[in-house]
């Protein structure tokens, strides 16, 4: 864990910012306290998020985008929707932001290990998942097979492009794109997410990872139950409003449960007993 007070925010440098689409960027921070760690794999996990803030303007959660294996900063995917978001577009460069964290639970690396790995993404719902294919990339030798499946509004709105094209490279990788209308390049279809899973065979027994808008969530689930994947093996993450992070607030509560602590990955089996339709 890089913050052992999770509630008081720690000073990050912007170390580095690119544009992922016309309305996302991507953030390379490193912590301005040379004490505080980002160096070993257990100081967070793929699938936790932070509380990220801008002196003035308040705060978000943001999932963590880079992987643990990936040490000495952390990355984080910004789409632009509100004013706290706005506030971090305009930042440069050198600039200080505000880190609470790392908040959550996370994905069930453990539990992969041996087994065949399914992720189906839509929109920046890819940045999440994004740390944990990086994780099993570096951990390649732990997993099997991988299929990625990915869809975006339009060509414009595909993020992570040069690691899509690393990703199709690998072996035991397979990448499939989609858009939902539009021009598109070689390689990628057109269509809504669901309209790839024509490319999986035989996705009993191994565990999926779905993470999007909710309404792609309701359809990719609907879809691969009904190719015979079990509830238990299908984990998605939750986006709700976060106020604190640590299950104080209320804001995220969902009938028993709390998203910022007992989330937000939950598998589908979870939602169901909780009654959130997913």
């Amino acid at each position: 864990m890089f913050n052992k007070d999770l509630y008081i925010p720690r000073a990050g440098i912007i170390k580095d910012i690119k544009d992922a689409s016309p309305d996302t960027k991507l953030f390379r921070i490193i912590f301005k306290d040379k004490n505080v760690r980002t160096s070993r794999e257990d100081d967070y996990k793929p699938g936790q998020f932070v509380q990220f803030s801008v002196l003035g303007s308040g705060e978000v959660p943001i999932s963590i985008a880079s992987s643990p294996t990936q040490k000495g900063y952390l990355e984080f995917l910004v789409r632009k929707i509100g004013s706290v978001t706005d506030a971090i577009h305009d930042l440069k460069e050198k600039d200080e932001i505000g880190i609470r964290g790392p908040y959550g639970n996370f994905f069930p690396i453990e539990d992969m290990k041996g087994g065949n790995l399914i992720f189906v993404g839509g929109g920046c719902g890819l940045a999440p998942l994004r740390s944990i294919i990086n994780y099993v990339l570096d951990k390649r030798k732990d997993y099997k097979d991988v299929t990625i499946l990915y869809g975006a509004r339009t060509k414009r709105d595909i993020i992570f492009k040069d690691e899509i094209d690393l990703w199709r490279s690998r072996y035991n990788f397979k990448m499939h794109l989609t858009v939902d209308c539009g021009p598109t390049d070689p390689g990628c279809s057109t269509g809504i997410v669901t309209t790839l899973f024509d490319r999986l065979k035989d996705i009993k027994n191994q565990k999926i990872f779905i993470c999007g808008p909710s309404i792609m969530i309701h359809f990719a689930a609907k879809g691969l139950l009904d190719l015979g994947a079990k509830e238990n093996d299908i984990f998605v993450t939750l986006e709700r409003y976060m106020k604190c992070g640590v299950g104080k607030c209320g804001h995220c509560y969902i009938s028993t449960r709390y998203v910022c602590t007992d989330g937000p990955v939950f598998t589908l089996r979870d939602l169901r007993e909780l009654g959130v339709e997913a």
